[in-house]
């Protein structure tokens, strides 16, 4: 086994282990070379890996499919003799019918009579945006939850407001903290018989401070 194999091997093996893939694109060639963690980003085995632009295309989210391709066509018909470098932000289309953000950066760059163009790129996933994500749905989640638990009415607006701090408070701490619901039966026939259930809710809530 020669140097430059052990050399490439090792380096597939660290990319896979940091969930990377990197790839080599020849534009005038149209053909892909990838190198890393196929499965993780791309979500295919090594064997199907796109080979060609129409290939890698069918991967990407529909909604950001347009902006990349302008965007790397715009940076290919800028990049001259010196190398051209270029970040972006898109989504691929997962098999499960779920999204997986990407940031790839890369190197453009043309050689050759023929002004070669071609395309050094490395995907990560991006970490960042699934935490938010994860975050905006649980937050969504607790929100409907609460929601569902009350009358609608102004007490249950801003109650949700209220929780909505905490949790913004709570994302930039490490403390946990604990929300109990009580559900109190018959309140609409307190109010019926004295005229307002405060006291009652009152007392609910001292029996239950911990």
């Amino acid at each position: 086994m020669s140097e430059d194999h052990i050399w490439l091997e090792n380096l597939g093996l660290s990319l896979r282990a940091n969930r990377q893939l990197a790839y080599l694109y020849s534009y005038n060639e149209d053909k892909f070379q990838f190198m890393g963690d196929v499965l993780g980003i791309l979500g295919c085995e090594n064997e199907f890996t796109p080979v060609s632009k129409s290939d890698f295309i069918e991967l990407i989210h529909p909604d950001d499919l347009v902006s990349r391709q302008i965007s790397i066509a715009d940076m290919v018909a800028k990049a001259d003799d010196k190398q051209k470098t270029y970040s972006l932000s898109y989504r691929l289309k997962r098999s499960s019918e779920t999204t997986l953000p990407i940031i790839e950066t890369g190197v453009i760059s043309k050689s050759g009579a023929k002004q070669d163009v071609v395309i050094q790129g490395l995907m990560s996933i991006d970490v960042e945006t699934i935490e938010r994500q994860k975050k905006l749905s649980k937050k969504m989640g607790f929100r409907e939850a609460v929601s569902s638990s009350f009358s609608a009415g102004q007490e249950r607006r801003n109650l949700i407001d209220r929780i909505d701090e905490i949790l913004e408070d709570q994302d930039r701490s490490v403390s946990n903290g604990y929300l109990l619901l009580v559900e109190v039966d018959r309140v609409s026939f307190i109010n019926q018989v004295y005229g307002h259930s405060k006291e009652v809710l009152k007392e609910i809530k001292e029996k239950n401070e911990l």
